[in-house]
């Protein structure tokens, strides 16, 4: 986000509220996944560039942060959840000329309604799609993710993937991470033009002292050239 920094947020330039980004995510520290790791480096980089940030996110009351973070309870009924999600990002959405959402479902939804309602930008993060992800986790689809989108499993996931498809159009940008997911936001009906792919980064670990790569690789018959990958 930071990189196209000049495309992705220049509507701000434009309002009363210039410079203040809502930023709804259904995980943040100390939750686990995705955007809960991105968040941390991405915002502190956005406030270093001059932007005021509010989140609206779920779970309870943690550390003092250096910008406002306003939590949703998940110990009440789900319905009452979602609800409170929806009006308070309403609310923020008041004091903020932009929303980024980083979840496609409950909070990309809540942002469009707000954006709509109150004619904000949104953009959204897509890095999967939850309507093939359910599909799947119920044994109702065995079909790959492009595939799958061409069947009517049932009304639940039927409801999924509108709700998915009227979440990405609505978007000023919608930033993806690799140009195989752009090709399918493209299946989805958004505009080419308003994807942008900017790849996942990494943090290079220090290198062990007293360790010898080409003896190792000898000693365990690694080919010359070696990919270490570690993931969940």
């Amino acid at each position: 986000g930071i990189i196209i920094k000049n495309r992705f947020f220049y509507m701000a330039e434009d309002s009363k509220f210039k410079n203040k980004l809502l930023i709804i995510s259904g995980s943040f520290p100390p939750d686990a996944g995705g955007p809960a790791s991105l968040l941390p480096n991405l915002i502190p980089a956005l406030m270093n560039n001059g932007y005021k940030i509010t989140v609206l996110t779920y779970g309870e009351a943690d550390i003092e942060r250096p910008y406002k973070v306003i939590r949703i309870s998940r110990r009440a009924n789900k319905f009452f959840v979602i609800l409170k999600l929806v009006w308070t990002a309403i609310k923020l959405a008041k004091a903020n000329n932009q929303i980024y959402s980083l979840d496609v479902y409950w909070p990309g939804l809540s942002a469009m309604i707000a954006s709509r309602l109150l004619n904000r930008k949104q953009i959204a993060r897509f890095t999967g799609d939850s309507a093939w992800e359910t599909a799947s986790n119920q044994s109702k689809t065995k079909k790959n993710v492009v595939d799958f989108q061409k069947d009517y499993i049932n009304f639940n996931i039927q409801w999924l993937k509108w709700c998915r498809n009227a979440i990405l159009r609505n978007c000023r940008y919608v930033i993806t991470d690799s140009y195989f997911l752009k090709e399918l936001l493209i299946n989805f009906g958004v505009d080419e033009k308003k994807i942008l792919v900017v790849h996942n980064s990494v943090e290079y670990l220090p290198a062990p002292e007293n360790f010898d790569k080409e003896k190792f690789k000898r000693e365990h018959q690694l080919k010359e050239k070696v990919i270490l990958s570690v993931s969940r």
